[in-house]
């Protein structure tokens, strides 16, 4: 299995938390255009927040 750097991995978590950033956007826009339930989008909202701690969790822990 190939290593990545740390810098590798630090950049990759940051987009992937951006990336989270971008789901959330869009999810309020399609609450605002009714294509998604409130009940929907809290879901989504929830979710992300779980995703999001854990990926700062794993930016938090030095790779080994």
């Amino acid at each position: 299995m190939m290593s990545i750097s740390s810098k590798e991995r630090a950049r990759f978590l940051q987009i992937s938390i951006g990336s989270i950033g971008e789901v959330i956007a869009i999810a309020d826009l399609a609450l605002e255009l009714n294509y998604l339930s409130s009940t929907q989008h809290e879901k989504i909202l929830l979710q992300s927040e779980i995703i999001i701690k854990r990926l700062y969790g794993v930016k938090r822990k030095k790779p080994s």
